[in-house]
């Protein structure tokens, strides 16, 4: 009897630590001696985040939209060749921060692959400051982060290290009462959150219709390095219609640094040297994006 590859869906909102998740999923397979692949989901047309798994990871990325969506039949068609031509034993599916995993969910249902997988669980990751300050964030996100938990499996706690006394004992009391809260853990770690869903009750079963709100992206390249002071000016004037920037940028006030992954998520920058050797880009998400404002600041920046 051919042997049925486990799928792993992993869901969650822009900038809430997916990749950091999947990277622990792959390091725990690979001391099992497992194979895996994974099938990456950018909701830009430029992919950044497969550049931050660990190395000779198998990845085929899907970018230029939602698999929920836009992307759908190439997903489909991806996922369908990969669990007939690959010989693995682990599917990752990285759902961008913009999908709803509703049709995810059911595209493992179809019968060319359904009887040929072991559907392992959704796995949703939770930031604890879009929790805290969920019923202040715009509907319609408030709406998708909300049904991305609703759905999973198991929900992962992450940036709980972002949190003082005060909000953690504000994290506790609003988890006591949340009402997926048997579905919350804190302890992030691959084996954790494997025991957890080996040890839930997890059904692949069709969902019926989904919400989802589009999100606009605006992807840039500078042509150079660029000031680090008045980049930093320019994200204090970011409006709140901005969820999500990522990607890698060098500055010319940094001059012995090769590269920085930028990360900027629920208004607050990330930087970490990297050394890699790719051009300086970024990709911005949001809702209802002046694409050309954007481009006439970034431009400004370029010329520095």
């Amino acid at each position: 009897m051919m042997k049925k590859i486990n799928i792993y869906l992993l869901s969650g909102f822009l900038g809430t630590g997916k990749t950091t998740i999947l990277n622990k999923l792959l390091t725990n397979f690979k001391e099992r001696n497992e194979k895996s692949i994974v099938l990456m989901n950018e909701v830009g047309s430029i992919s950044i985040d497969d550049k931050l798994l660990q190395k000779n990871t198998n990845v085929k990325n899907i970018s230029g939209g939602c698999l929920c969506c836009q992307t759908k039949d190439q997903f489909e068609n991806t996922l369908i060749s990969t669990i007939q031509n690959d010989i693995v034993d682990n599917i990752i599916i990285e759902c961008s921060g913009a999908s709803h995993p509703a049709e995810v969910i059911n595209d493992c249902l179809n019968p060319l692959i359904a009887k040929k997988i072991n559907y392992k669980g959704l796995i949703s990751t939770m930031d604890v400051n879009y929790f805290l300050n969920l019923n202040s964030l715009e509907p319609s996100i408030k709406k998708l982060i909300t049904e991305q938990w609703k759905y999973a499996d198991i929900i992962v706690t992450t940036k709980l290290d972002t949190l003082n006394v005060e909000k953690l004992f504000t994290f506790s009391e609003l988890k006591a009462s949340f009402p997926l809260k048997n579905k919350i853990i804190e302890n992030n770690e691959a084996k954790n959150i494997i025991n957890k869903l080996e040890n839930s009750f997890v059904e692949l079963k069709k969902i019926d219709g989904h919400h989802h709100t589009h999100l606009d992206t605006f992807s840039y390249t500078f042509s150079n390095s660029i000031s680090f002071s008045k980049f930093e000016h320019w994200l204090l004037s970011l409006p709140d219609n901005i969820y999500r920037i990522k990607g890698f940028l060098k500055f010319i006030d940094k001059p012995n640094e090769k590269c920085f992954l930028f990360q900027y998520a629920y208004g607050v920058p990330y930087y970490q040297n990297y050394d890699i050797n790719v051009p300086c880009t970024i990709v911005i998400i949001g809702q209802k994006l002046n694409k050309k404002q954007l481009e006439q600041k970034l431009n400004t920046l370029n010329k520095c």
